[in-house]
């Protein structure tokens, strides 16, 4: 009976000293692994405290402090920078650490302990190039001169400190902006600009950067100077070169992300993407000709005041007895007045024997005002050897003509239709039908004809080129129409 109570008074001694050890405060714990944290702890009411990745804010240094990252997104290769903002009263150091979770490594960013940061002080710190993955940033904290009354093992080296804070952190795929840039304009001409519509697929902001190269000088040159202003990437921009001159060029567009170095560089500079496009400015295309002449405008003109086969010198000064430059006839010839001097008109018209251009003065009692008829107007287009005929401001007919030919021209300018005839020519061995006379010697008429009234084929053939000896020739249908239509002082326009 004494051995069975000793053997039970010995199993409760047992039992009791279990007890005792299984409740008794442990001051270390063993890791797993390198990313748990065991801080330690000499209260008896507080279990042991095993920090991860994920560390527990502490209500101490940091409880009020705000850690942030620059960037919204981080990309690969970015250097984003941490700052760190605290409300504690007291001067405070931090040290920060990076851990890749993708590749389990440790970067001390720090080194040491920064210096004491005072209360609403900031500290700033840039953080190294990310490659993509995920990442926590250990921020630990203690006060200024203290050693710190916890512990943390990173990789081989233990951290000493008073608080900490972990942020997580990824870095995305490094993701280039790339280029989507037009040209306004595929036709390019001497003096335009080219203007340079530009957008990203980049949903975040970007800059652009222009070059131009003239093959002709054999140099670059910058179209925005530097980078341009920061833009979203997918809305248009523009930027517009300078005025071109003739010649050979390439365009370059670049762009990379704002604020950030581009990934690339060259002699010119660094971009993340860029484009080349190859110019010709050329020369300006001649406007289209209208399909015909507009109708001449009616308005009071000046003439002569005589008859149409009479002469009127044109002097070089007010002055019947200065010198002749030359001569009009009769009252057909429409004179541009530039003034008056005395009893002479100084006047601006062609001169009948030359067909220069002459300026000099006419007596008043010769040049007379008239207001052309308007019914008809007539235009003598010799560019493309045709006669237009207008009814009340209306293109109403168009005819095939031959007017001078180039050693024998037809003169340009303003006329009046004066007196007309049946025929002229038989006594030089020719018939032309139905003149009109526009200016003295100068009139509308039917192409050549034997004596015997029978059309000359080879002069007929002529019509629609420069042929004549000055005249207007027409086909006889043409010409016999006018003749019995047009009236006298309606208003000629002769142009070339």
């Amino acid at each position: 009976m004494v051995k069975e109570l000793k053997r039970i008074n010995l199993f409760f001694i047992i039992l009791m000293v279990f007890s005792m050890v299984m409740y008794l405060p442990v001051n270390k714990v063993k890791a797993e692994d390198g990313n748990t944290v065991i801080i330690n702890n000499t209260e008896e009411d507080n279990e042991d405290e095993i920090i991860t990745n994920d560390v527990k804010e502490q209500d101490t240094i940091l409880k009020h402090t705000t850690i942030e990252i620059d960037k919204q997104s981080i990309f690969e290769k970015d250097r984003a920078t941490l700052i760190i903002k605290s409300t504690y009263d007291k001067e405070v150091q931090y040290k920060v650490v990076l851990q890749s979770i993708d590749r389990n490594e440790w970067t001390d960013i720090t080194t040491n302990y920064s210096e004491g940061i005072k209360a609403k002080d900031s500290y700033v710190k840039v953080m190294p190039q990310l490659l993509a993955g995920k990442y926590k940033v250990y921020v630990f904290a203690k006060l200024l001169d203290s050693e710190g009354t916890k512990s943390m093992k990173i990789g081989t080296a233990e951290v000493k400190y008073e608080d900490l804070k972990v942020i997580d952190v990824t870095s995305e795929q490094d993701i280039l902006p790339q280029l989507k840039a037009t040209l306004a304009s595929s036709n390019v001409y001497e003096g335009d600009k080219v203007t340079i519509k530009l957008t990203s697929n980049f949903n975040d902001y970007v800059q652009y950067k222009v070059f131009i190269y003239s093959n002709s000088s054999k140099k670059w040159s910058e179209v925005t100077s530097a980078y341009t202003t920061a833009y979203l990437g997918t809305q248009e921009t523009k930027i517009e070169t300078g005025k071109l001159a003739l010649g050979d060029y390439k365009i370059q567009v670049r762009v990379k992300k704002a604020n950030i170095p581009g990934k690339y560089k060259d002699s010119l500079g660094d971009y993340d993407t860029l484009q080349s496009y190859d110019v010709k400015a050329v020369k300006r295309p001649a406007p289209p000709k209208p399909a015909y002449p507009e109708a001449p405008k009616i308005e009071p003109v000046y003439v002569g005041n005589a008859s149409e086969v009479e002469r009127i010198n044109v002097r070089q000064s007010a002055s019947t007895s200065s010198k002749i430059l030359g001569y009009i006839y009769g009252s057909t010839q429409v004179l541009n007045v530039l003034g008056t001097s005395g009893d002479f008109y100084y006047v601006q018209t062609r001169d009948y024997e030359t067909s220069n251009v002459i300026k000099g003065y006419i007596r008043k009692d010769y040049v007379k005002k008239i207001t052309p008829v308007n019914s008809y107007s007539i235009v003598v287009d010799i560019s493309d050897q045709k006669v237009y005929i207008y009814k009340s401001g209306q293109l109403y007919k168009t005819f095939i003509c031959s007017t001078g030919g180039y050693y024998t021209p037809t003169p340009t300018g303003r006329y009046l239709v004066g007196g007309r005839g049946p025929s002229f020519g038989q006594e030089k061995g020719y018939i032309c039908y139905n003149f009109i006379r526009i200016n003295y010697d100068y009139l509308f008429h039917s192409v050549l004809h034997n004596l015997d009234g029978s059309i000359m084929t080879s002069e007929y053939e002529k019509l629609g080129t420069r042929a004549s000896h000055g005249c207007i020739r027409l086909p006889d249908a043409y010409i016999k129409w006018m003749y019995d239509n047009i009236p006298r002082n309606a208003l000629v326009v002769i142009q070339d």
